[in-house]
């Protein structure tokens, strides 16, 4: 009993561990996404002020 729900615990770990990764993955992808769109943004219009 008691080895089962250390298996369980390690698991939830590991579990919060992987989503936290995944929404920094996410996170970043955005960061990256908006960059680029404002960079694209300045090269297609730099006279637009934005």
């Amino acid at each position: 009993m008691y080895l089962l729900g250390g298996i369980r615990l390690g698991l939830n770990l590991y579990l919060a561990q992987v989503n936290t990764f995944n929404l920094f993955s996410l996170y970043g992808l955005g960061l990256r996404y908006i960059e680029y769109r404002l960079i694209e943004h300045q090269i297609l219009h730099p006279w637009v002020v934005n």
